[in-house]
């Protein structure tokens, strides 16, 4: 599968070290997922965006972009491919307006429910639908459901984090229904990042993912005049349903990388949310038959500093 990183920062921060100098950096997982890479990031309020065909270990503009580039979001997808041709219109992220998103996992049986996603998809989303992977038709199904309840086509309009939260359950519900009505024995994988720059969504569904929000050592806290500052706060809790969170990054990523962040591992099906204030929130899975098709099974996670995952799809 793809491999993903994210960041949403409050200060504008360089990637250099979690794309290329970490122990496991994107970098050095890019050895093993060859079929294109792409970053997108923004400058203000503007989205930019690279893609490219190209394996990332083996194309010197990944390591020139990693250090070079400052931001405050950040979004980087090394791509596997599994639907879709490797062709740069079909690397992430993908872009429309203000958004940015990248998927890691597959639909199994796409073709099978193909035409009812693109006929969720609105008509202003379906004329720029360039591509032929699952990941996009996924991107403009999540796009639509929001826009369905009062977010602006380009994700400029702030609508309440509830709302948007409401449409992408929706949608991530009713393709999971789609492919079990479609007899397909396997579970969709639907892991993914979407950012409008001001607000971060991160879902699990189906394959790791993990979050940080703090460093395990601050390097100023022997220094700091501000006591009470949220990154001196110590080890936070594990992430629970309608527990809120504050931060001044997060960072998201399909594994660990490096040891100098708290790592904490995304219960299967769940929804991470960060808004403009920097408030971190997790939302369960859409659905009840989310946890009970396919039959899941609780699997530990030995990972230092990681809280074990709930549960985890046979394969």
């Amino acid at each position: 599968m793809c491999r993903l990183f994210g960041f949403r920062s409050s200060v504008e921060s360089r990637a250099h070290r979690s794309l290329i100098a970490a122990e496991n950096a994107m970098a050095s997982q890019a050895s093993y997922h060859s079929d294109g890479w792409g970053i997108g990031y923004f400058i203000d309020k503007d989205p930019y965006l690279f893609r490219t065909s190209k394996g990332a270990a083996q194309d010197d503009s990944f390591r020139r972009f990693s250090e070079g580039l400052r931001s405050n979001t950040l979004l980087v997808h090394i791509r596997k491919a599994t639907v879709g041709s490797i062709d740069p219109i079909n690397s992430h992220p993908f872009r429309y307006g203000s958004w940015l998103f990248a998927h890691n996992g597959t639909i199994f049986g796409f073709e099978k429910i193909k035409d009812k996603i693109y006929n969720a998809i609105l008509p202003v989303y379906q004329r720029v639908l360039f591509g032929n992977t699952d990941s996009e038709a996924i991107f403009y199904y999540l796009l639509s459901e929001m826009v369905r309840r009062g977010c602006s086509t380009d994700g400029t309009c702030a609508i309440s984090m509830a709302d948007m939260v409401a449409g992408q359950q929706k949608a991530i519900d009713q393709i999971f229904q789609w492919v079990k009505d479609a007899g397909e024995p396997d579970a969709p994988k639907i892991n993914y990042i979407l950012t409008n720059g001001k607000r971060l969504f991160a879902r699990r569904a189906g394959l790791e993912l993990f979050v940080a929000t703090q460093k395990k050592q601050c390097p100023d806290v022997d220094t700091c005049v501000e006591p009470n500052k949220i990154c001196l706060m110590g080890v936070l809790p594990q992430f629970k349903e309608g527990r809120n969170r504050k931060c001044n990054h997060l960072l998201v990523s399909s594994e660990p990388i490096g040891g100098d962040d708290i790592w904490e591992e995304v219960p299967e099906g769940a929804l991470i949310t960060l808004d403009e204030g920097f408030v971190c929130s997790l939302y369960g899975p859409p659905s009840p038959f989310w946890i009970t098709w396919p039959e899941c099974v609780t699997v530990p996670t030995p990972r230092q500093n990681v809280v074990p995952a709930l549960t985890k799809w046979r394969v």
